[in-house]
């Protein structure tokens, strides 16, 4: 698996490694929304600094847009935090804010793991 969730105190972290597709992050997404502790998250980490390679088409990322737009009707405290430095990685944030809706969570990308745990708390 090219992702590990790993479930805080009212966030979650996704370490993606090696070569990430658009179905690893659409997967990843879709796994916390059913889960009882979605109603309490506040904020998600999405740590692409082990990523080899991006195969994420925009499509893809419309779709967790849009995904994620729908569950903050139910959730609207969700922050989003994306941490990556190769231009791939950063890439797939900049194509979740432009189709993530005006409703949707509040979405900024980071160098590091530390700069994005001070922003999410």
């Amino acid at each position: 698996m090219p992702y590990k969730t790993e479930w805080r105190n009212r966030g979650v972290c996704w370490t993606y490694t090696g070569t990430v597709s658009g179905e690893d992050i659409l997967k990843s997404n879709l796994d916390i929304y059913g889960d009882e502790r979605f109603d309490d998250l506040k904020y998600q980490i999405v740590n692409l600094l082990e990523a080899e390679k991006i195969e994420v088409s925009e499509r893809h990322m419309q779709k967790v847009a849009h995904l994620d737009a729908a569950a903050a009707r139910t959730n609207k405290r969700v922050r989003v935090a994306v941490v990556a430095a190769d231009k791939d990685a950063r890439l797939l944030h900049e194509l979740y804010v432009k189709h993530l809706s005006d409703g949707g969570w509040t979405s900024k990308l980071f160098d590091s793991i530390e700069s994005a745990e001070a922003w999410v708390k």
